[in-house]
């Protein structure tokens, strides 16, 4: 394995919820999942950035960052799975390729975009190698880019 997993922990008390709470959405929105309380995982090269945000915000004495080349035990894809529900998330694409054959109308089409669009905010664009085997968000996009396509050929010939 070439990849080094961020892991970020951290201890800020009540009294500080807001502090706390903005730290988890940082985590979230450079790529951590969710491991167990206060403790954040990450398969992105992100703990420079998470380091500069800590000491921006003078947070470097309750919020610790390290990475690991390598898991020592366990699985990877496992943790993967554990971190980010990823076969949760799969169901959902699953759900969504079978929304396909009973789209009739335009308004129908922008629905299960936007649906799509609903499915993505949850995806945490894990590298391939951390993916199921049966991983359907790559088979979506493909399917999502053809939806847009027919979308943009009903608008063009309409105009």
């Amino acid at each position: 394995m070439g990849r080094v997993l961020a892991y970020g922990f951290y201890d800020i008390v009540e009294s500080e919820r807001k502090t706390r709470i903005n730290l988890q959405k940082k985590l979230k929105e450079i790529g951590f999942g969710k491991l167990q309380e206060s403790v954040y995982v990450s398969p992105f090269d992100v703990v420079d950035d998470l380091r500069e945000y800590l000491l921006e915000l003078g947070l470097t004495d309750r919020v610790f960052v390290t990475a690991s080349k390598r898991l020592l035990a366990g699985n990877e894809k496992m943790l993967a799975e554990m971190v980010w529900k990823l076969s949760d998330l799969n169901e959902q694409y699953a759900e969504w390729i079978g929304l396909l054959p009973r789209l009739r109308t335009q308004a129908d089409l922008i629905n299960a975009y936007e649906k799509y669009l609903d499915i993505l905010s949850f995806d945490p664009y894990l590298p391939k190698e951390l993916l199921p085997d049966d991983w359907l968000g790559y088979q979506v996009k493909e399917k999502v880019k053809s939806l847009l396509r027919y979308l943009m050929e009903l608008k063009e010939n309409n105009n």
